[in-house]
């Protein structure tokens, strides 16, 4: 019940999950989605009610997938379920 009132943050590697909690005093829990494409709706069924934040690695100029967009859409998807 302590971390109730945490905020979520998603990132997608559980290196820099680690090290956001190391170097963040904000109150939140830090949590990897395995990658760009590991965010989906089995993952989130925990987090219902949550304040949930994303933090998509940066995408270069040059990648065909957008990592911000990509996690934007899903979201919205998700968010409405």
């Amino acid at each position: 019940d302590y971390y109730k009132k945490y905020k979520i943050g998603i990132v997608e590697s559980e290196k820099t999950a680690l090290l956001c909690d190391l170097f963040f005093d904000e109150e939140i829990v830090w949590i990897a989605s395995g990658g760009l494409q590991g965010l989906n709706e089995d993952k989130f069924k925990d987090l219902i009610g949550r304040e949930v934040l994303l933090f998509p690695d940066l995408s270069s100029k040059k990648s065909k997938i957008n990592a911000c967009e990509l996690w934007k859409s899903k979201a919205e998807i998700i968010s409405k379920k």
